[in-house]
């Protein structure tokens, strides 16, 4: 399946945005991960989008799609110039940067556990786009089997602590569990979900314990 060896290829090239618990993984930034890239160049390579073809993601917008298309495709005009046992020149690397943090922005593997999380977490923000309340900062998708050995899907929902009150909380809680539910079973997605909450400070505060 090449969506799958693109999924691989992509953790694989940015391995250190790749977290251990989703839940706690650091919010994307551009200007870390640029750090992150120059510091090593084994990215620069045709095998860091190996696998991709554009008619796999029928689950994107798209303009999303398309922009995805167009990222790959940049980022392979520079890297095959790139010697198989060679390291990137520091131009090549300046100029394969800003598609690569292209396709990094769409495919997310810090928020997308696996390529089945990938594929309906992506659903799933279409069909809510603009319906969800404004203190959901983020939803992080992960995929497996639950305890009864069925398919699985768990939504680590962010909320701004404001939103998480004693006495808004169970409200607040109540209502987006009930959007994301709805839309899940619409969607005709064939994964139990389990919706978790977490604030914004909770989850701040697990990352930096993490990295301690």
């Amino acid at each position: 399946m090449a969506l799958k060896q693109f999924w691989a290829s992509i953790c694989s090239a940015a391995d250190f945005l790749v977290p251990s618990v989703i839940a706690d993984a650091p919010r994307f930034d551009g200007s870390d991960i640029e750090s992150g890239l120059r510091r090593d160049r084994h990215w620069l390579s045709l095998k860091s989008v190996a696998g991709f073809d554009e008619q796999d993601f029928h689950f994107l917008a798209d303009d999303t799609c398309g922009r995805l298309a167009k990222y790959v495709n940049d980022f392979r005009e520079i890297a095959q110039h790139v010697p198989s046992d060679e390291q990137g020149t520091d131009e090549q690397v300046e100029a394969a940067l800003p598609p690569l943090l292209g396709v990094l922005e769409v495919m997310r593997p810090d928020r997308y556990a696996d390529l089945d999380a990938l594929i309906i977490g992506k659903q799933v923000e279409r069909a809510l786009a603009g319906r969800l309340p404004g203190w959901v900062r983020e939803i992080r998708f992960e995929t497996g089997n639950d305890s009864n050995g069925d398919p699985a899907v768990w939504l680590w929902v962010e909320i701004e602590d404001d939103a998480a009150t004693a006495e808004m909380l169970s409200k607040n809680t109540r209502q987006v569990r009930g959007v994301l539910g709805e839309c899940v079973r619409q969607l005709e997605i064939p994964h139990w979900p389990y919706i978790r909450f977490r604030t914004s400070s909770e989850r701040v505060d697990a990352t930096l314990e993490a990295v301690k």
